[in-house]
């Protein structure tokens, strides 16, 4: 029998994050100040070597720092990103210098049931450096061949000095993991993390992405949900707004739409709550008389057409835009989806989503500009030619209320894109006002 003796923490589970958050306010409202990289440096070892390199000697302080720390962990663990891939390893067992009960919280948090045990410090006398970790999970789970998993020079010391001392009893193979975290904020703002071809992003909008998949919409692979976050698969491919352009994934892109809108949907709020919201992202630009101004004349329009948007609720993405659609090997791919039950949903938010990201989405969001505009001005008569007369109106001023939503948040991280969005919101003011979309689509 093989197994597999794994450490927990940076190589079953990356936990820097949450441990730095969790040990930066127990320190904090104990009056020390401490930094990650402080923790970084004792990663492997015990927080007795950190209390050793802040001079705090106090028996009574140690304790009550440990105490916090302990009892508010959990408030953090949304930020651990367990390794998909380590964890699909048959007969695990779990050897780490980290409690067992912390270890075991995780797991449960993460639904893992797999492992075969646990040895934390709490079940050896010494700790890693030393061998007697590895030597009581050999002990307590024998095997004919081992590997051992471990990121830090402490562990993998340990793992060393462990077979070392077995000589040629068992087979023992060394493994050292690096895990590699890609961070990057999402369109409105949530934390993604990416880990050997998975996404964990902390949202409480995952329940749309899995009523997709329930539902047979193509969507990436998904390998944990809860309220608070989602991990999913990296889709490899490339960005439909690369390739709008082909003909056959335009019929493909309003046929996906068309799926989406047939979802059972059970309502949410009213389209006086959409109106009542807009107005509330009005009040952070009262000095600004010009975005006022807009303001008032799209919940004035969107008042005007209250009745026709009520009628047309249906299941909607919520940010059903060209770079929200993967193409890979010819299939449109539904990645990050985003509404809930307390927002209001209609497929109309979704067109005049799509139409929002072809015009000036590039210097929003980072796209890579295309230098082919009248390809784009076509795709954008393409949409509107498939709608009814009578919604046009109001599909154009739902695309001009996604500018305004946008404004606050663009303002809060930084000026020049919020200088841009609010010079398209501008353009599209005055498109609306003279009714010559046709000819001013794009700027």
């Amino acid at each position: 029998m093989h197994i597999n003796l794994v450490d927990f923490d940076q190589v079953l589970f990356y936990t820097r994050e949450a441990l730095t958050k969790a040990y930066q306010e127990a320190f904090r409202i104990h009056g020390f100040v401490i930094s990650e990289q402080q923790l970084i440096e004792i990663e492997g070892q015990s927080i007795v070597q950190l209390f050793d390199n802040l001079n705090i000697h106090d028996e009574h302080l140690r304790s009550e720092i440990r105490r916090f720390k302990k009892e508010n962990y959990k408030t953090y663990f949304k930020y651990i990103i367990p390794n998909i891939d380590l964890l699909s390893l048959p007969n695990k067992v779990i050897v780490s210098n980290a409690s067992s009960e912390d270890i075991a919280d995780i797991l449960t948090y993460y639904n893992i049931t797999d492992v075969m045990g646990i040895i934390g410090r709490d079940k050896v006398k010494k700790l890693k450096p030393h061998p007697d970790p590895y030597l009581q999970a050999m002990n307590s789970f024998p095997a004919t061949s081992y590997t051992i998993y471990e990121d830090s020079d402490t562990g993998l010391a340990a793992a060393k000095a462990a077979m070392q001392s077995v000589e040629y009893k068992h087979k023992i193979n060394i493994v050292k993991v690096d895990l590699q975290i890609t961070e990057f904020k999402g369109g409105s703002g949530q934390l993604i993390r990416k880990l050997n071809n998975k996404i964990d992003k902390i949202t409480t909008t995952n329940s749309a992405l899995l009523t997709l998949k329930r539902n047979k919409v193509p969507v990436p692979e998904i390998y944990f949900s809860n309220d608070e976050k989602i991990i999913m698969e990296y889709v490899e491919g490339d960005l439909l707004y690369n390739q709008y352009t082909n003909e056959k994934h335009f019929k493909k892109l309003m046929e996906l739409q068309g799926n989406i809108r047939k979802i059972h949907y059970i309502n949410g709020c009213s389209t006086t709550t959409y109106i009542e919201r807009l107005k509330d992202h009005s009040k952070y630009f009262s000095a600004d008389p010009e975005l006022t101004y807009i303001f008032n004349y799209c919940c004035k329009s969107l008042l005007e057409h209250q009745e026709l948007f009520n009628n047309e609720r249906s299941f909607c993405h919520g940010d059903f835009t060209l770079s929200n659609i993967i193409v890979k090997d010819d299939k449109l791919v539904v990645i990050d989806p985003n509404i809930n039950d307390n927002a209001m949903s209609s497929w109309l938010l979704d067109i005049s989503k799509l139409l929002q990201s072809t015009r000036g989405y590039e210097y929003i969001f980072g796209i890579s500009k295309n230098e082919n505009r009248p390809e784009l001005i076509k795709l954008r008569k393409s949409i509107m030619t498939s709608l009814s007369p009578e919604l046009i109106p109001l599909v154009e001023t739902l695309e001009l209320s996604h500018w305004l939503r946008m404004l606050r948040y663009k303002k809060e991280i930084g000026h020049n894109d919020f200088i841009k969005a609010r010079d398209i919101t501008i353009e599209i003011l005055k498109e609306l006002e003279s009714e010559t979309w046709q000819t001013q689509l794009l700027y």
